[in-house]
């Protein structure tokens, strides 16, 4: 019989937790967490406020054009709801990622 080397197989390298001052961190690659800074850096700009004051001045003008309907009334609640409920998540992270820092530079 030859003795012939078996080539190695190796692992995917992971994304493994940096240990910094005794503290394990995570180096942000998920998809959220991306999303989350590039959303936070959005909707905190002036440019995001012009927007939304822009869709509050033409849906308060529709409104005498639709007698003021419950479905008129419906569309902002809704809309403000959802924002509401997706911006919670967002200052969430962003809350979390901050804390995460100080603490770090604090150890």
């Amino acid at each position: 019989m030859c003795n012939q080397a078996q080539p190695k197989q190796t692992q995917p390298k992971q994304a493994s937790p940096k240990q910094v001052a005794g503290v394990e961190t995570q180096i942000i690659h998920d998809w959220f967490g991306r999303f989350a800074v590039a959303a936070s850096n959005w909707l905190g700009s002036t440019w995001a406020f012009a927007a939304a004051a822009v869709i509050v001045v033409v849906w308060a003008a529709v409104g005498p054009l639709v007698h003021f309907s419950p479905k008129w009334e419906q569309f902002i609640n809704t809309g403000t709801a959802l924002a509401t409920l997706f911006m919670v998540f967002l200052i969430q992270n962003m809350q979390n990622r901050d804390s995460r820092a100080i603490n770090l530079k604090l150890n």
